[in-house]
């Protein structure tokens, strides 16, 4: 993660250092000089790539840069087996609905997932991800939530006080959730941070 009030300081830091600026959806920059590329995510997300990412971060925070670790969860170095994955699409876009997904992932299908190729769709093509999708849908119960724009802006108008996107999220991620746990029993769910405050818990 990366602290949002130092963007301005970390942007002139890297220009200097060479690197290049453009926009990419669902983040404030992308930034690459032709052997790493850092990627400021809308939700403070700071993503590093290149050989040694670790050597940027540790630049970076001599610096005086505030950064903090997001290592991936492992569900199962934490003895878990079975749990759903949800993630969302759309939320920094114009146009088209904002959807929430959800899958339910067991030691059988992670080995599927692996074997046709899955992983962090940043890392995907459009194409990849055209290709997998259908398959995924194969292997794994899943639950598709798509707010669509005219139901977005009905609950943002109906919805009262703060973070009205963020808790739309959350009723979309618990709603992905519970359609899985209405066709199979589990009992662990991990949901991709969209908020720094706890909307679910």
């Amino acid at each position: 993660m990366a602290d949002l009030h130092q963007q301005g300081e970390l942007q002139s830091e890297l220009k200097r250092a060479g690197f290049r600026f453009s926009r990419s959806q669902h983040s404030f920059w992308r930034a690459t000089d032709g052997r790493y590329t850092l990627t400021c995510f809308l939700t403070g997300k700071l993503l590093i790539q290149g050989k040694a990412p670790e050597r940027v971060a540790r630049s970076l925070r001599g610096k005086g840069f505030i950064l903090s670790a997001s290592n991936p969860i492992s569900p199962e170095r934490q003895g878990i087996s079975k749990w759903i994955g949800t993630d969302e699409s759309g939320k920094g876009d114009y146009f088209g609905p904002l959807v929430v997904a959800g899958v339910l992932v067991t030691p059988e299908t992670r080995k599927g997932l692996i074997a046709l190729g899955v992983k962090d769709s940043k890392r995907l093509s459009n194409r990849s991800i055209e290709t997998l999708a259908p398959k995924i849908k194969d292997l794994c119960p899943h639950h598709i939530v798509i707010i669509s724009a005219t139901l977005y802006n009905r609950a943002y108008d109906t919805l009262k006080g703060f973070a009205k996107l963020s808790r739309i999220l959350a009723w979309g991620h618990a709603h992905a959730i519970k359609k899985i746990l209405d066709k199979e029993n589990c009992h662990h769910a991990i949901v991709d941070q969209f908020d720094r405050r706890p909307f679910m818990e």
